[in-house]
């Protein structure tokens, strides 16, 4: 096992917690459309609110859907072919992928520092690697899972 990341239980959970913050987001409005419109001064400013709502409470679970089948738990290098690995994706409903690609594709690595630092929030320190599979797909591999192999 060249690469093992351990967070596939909190994702699962994050993914849980966006779900059911989008059903509530949604069943809360469109449970009384009418009274909900009814809470502002006008129409246009009832539309505008209801926009901004859905998309708030939907922006989390579109970024856990995008990174579905791109958030890599585990690479195993093959032992029958030494140029090949195995890539373990991380799936929303729980179905993780797995599939075979050519090794050089981990020299073809990016860097990303993943750091973050927005007045009035704690900074953030999160960072990965992307890869790129041989038909162009982007996959998120987080440093801060356990490497057993140094170069």
């Amino acid at each position: 096992m060249l690469y093992h990341n351990k967070r596939a239980i909190t994702l699962h959970l994050v993914s849980v917690l966006t779900l059911a913050l989008s059903v509530f987001v949604s069943y809360m409005i469109f449970s009384d459309l009418d009274g909900f419109f009814e809470e502002y001064s006008s129409k246009a400013s009832g539309i505008a609110w209801l926009i901004f709502m859905l998309v708030m409470g939907n922006a989390m679970l579109v970024c856990m859907l995008w990174l579905s089948g791109k958030y890599v738990l585990e690479i195993i290098q093959s032992e029958t072919n030494k140029s090949e690995i195995t890539v373990k994706t991380w799936s929303l409903f729980g179905l993780y992928r797995t599939k075979t690609y050519p090794k050089a594709m981990l020299e073809n690595r990016k860097f990303h520092f993943g750091k973050a630092n927005f007045s009035h929030v704690p900074t953030v320190n999160a960072p990965w690697y992307q890869l790129k599979t041989p038909s162009g797909k982007t996959m998120v591999m987080d440093l801060q899972g356990e490497f057993s192999i140094k170069k």
